[in-house]
């Protein structure tokens, strides 16, 4: 019985986006993380009786230490804050999700010059504004779902005052600006 219990468990989690964890605004910094931040909004319904919340979308973050995080868009407090191991890590793909969070698709992401980059312990790291959108269109009697980033800005200043005066205790860490060697428009 435990055995059908835990098959059952995997092949429903194999199929969920399972988005990494925002950081608690009331945490205390872990000195052995680092932090990356940036505005992550989406334009797209909530769901009542949802699992998850929303449809949504996200970056999948690949470091060399084999870790993954899947960073979530929200219709919400697009603001926030990830945890993360230090490792060299990488922009790889856009994960799709329903409002019950299972994944609807996978594509590779090449949108900014973020190909690479190092987090160190004891930083926090501003990735980028990003703007997404979803849309449905219907085809042959089937609905089509859409996701897409409609913007990216670097907007430095004003997000990491909105991520320091959310996250109190990340004011004492300092942040590296990773939009300052990319191409991203300035706001």
């Amino acid at each position: 019985m435990m055995q059908r219990l835990a098959i059952i468990t995997l092949i429903f989690l194999a199929g969920c986006a399972n988005y990494t964890k925002r950081a608690l605004p009331t945490e205390a910094i872990d000195h052995s993380s680092a932090y990356l931040y940036g505005r992550f909004y989406i334009d797209a319904p909530s769901g009542v009786l949802s699992l998850d919340g929303q449809i949504s979308m996200g970056f999948v973050i690949k470091c060399d230490d084999g870790s993954h995080y899947n960073l979530k868009f929200y219709n919400a407090s697009p603001v926030f804050a990830l945890k993360l191991k230090p490792a060299n890590c990488s922009l790889k793909e856009l994960i799709y999700s329903d409002v019950d969070g299972y994944v609807m698709g996978r594509e590779a992401y090449d949108g900014t010059d973020l190909q690479s980059f190092e987090l160190k312990a004891n930083q926090a790291y501003y990735l980028g504004d990003y703007t997404a959108d979803f849309s449905t269109t219907l085809q042959h009697r089937s609905a089509i779902w859409h996701w897409s980033v409609k913007k990216v800005v670097r907007n430095y200043q004003a997000t990491t005052n909105e991520m320091q005066s959310t996250y109190q205790a990340l004011r004492a860490l300092p942040t590296v600006d990773l939009t300052a060697v990319s191409d991203l428009e300035k706001n």
